[in-house]
């Protein structure tokens, strides 16, 4: 069975994960501020045009950022199960279905291995069977790039949860703590979408090598009309 077309759902991927970066880079530089008034403001300097400029800047960024995650989850999502349905057509015995590849994300603890997983099958069932097949690969399908960005994207993720946590207090001590574990996820969710950059494109380059690769159904189909 054919593949079907996945670089430009790459392309629009890699795009959507570059405006995620300036968005959290510009998130960093805010709560970077945002720690600072708190600082001043335990040490009792109240500045309230400094705190209401500080609350718009930080309104508009968080609403601007979620409507930009909620993009970019959707156009990388529409890759990755794009790449997990080509791959099931070449490999019969794959753990999950293409389904799976968007549904794993969602669903609460299995989020934290799942995605990885078919992560790992694109990578490690595409290499085993273009080796097999002595076919030269442009790209190196690296695993512990994947493994990097995985532990980069659950840290991040937990350490968000507990800044959010702490948000429900209210004092400014814990909101001072919230702000510098937020600071921490925000560089943490960098590194993580310039390590998943280099992973699509990295799977990008390989994923056409497999359009001449039949399954193991078909050649076993073929041997018997044979």
């Amino acid at each position: 069975m054919k593949l079907r077309p996945n670089a430009q759902r790459a392309q629009a991927a890699i795009v959507m994960m570059y405006v995620m970066i300036a968005l959290e880079a510009t998130s960093l530089v805010s709560s970077v501020l945002q720690w600072m008034l708190l600082q001043d403001m335990k040490r009792g300097e109240i500045n309230f045009d400094r705190i209401n400029a500080n609350d718009l800047r930080e309104g508009i960024i968080a609403i601007i950022f979620s409507l930009a995650y909620i993009v970019s989850a959707v156009v990388f999502i529409r890759w990755f199960r794009r790449a997990y349905f080509n791959l099931h057509q070449r490999v019969s015995n794959l753990k999950y279905t293409e389904g799976w590849a968007a549904g794993a994300w969602f669903i609460p603890f299995f989020n934290w291995f799942g995605p990885y997983n078919i992560f790992k099958d694109l990578f490690t069932q595409s290499s085993n069977i273009l080796q097999s097949k002595g076919v030269t690969m442009k790209s190196t399908l690296n695993m512990n790039v994947v493994n990097v960005y995985w532990a980069f994207w659950v840290l991040g993720s937990l350490i968000a949860n507990v800044s959010f946590q702490l948000t429900r207090r209210g004092d400014i001590s814990a909101l001072s703590t919230s702000t510098a574990l937020s600071i921490a996820a925000n560089f943490m969710s960098l590194v993580a979408a310039f390590l998943l950059i280099q992973i699509i494109r990295s799977y990008n380059d390989v994923e056409p090598l497999l359009e001449d690769m039949r399954s193991e159904i078909d050649e076993i189909g073929a041997i018997e009309q044979n």
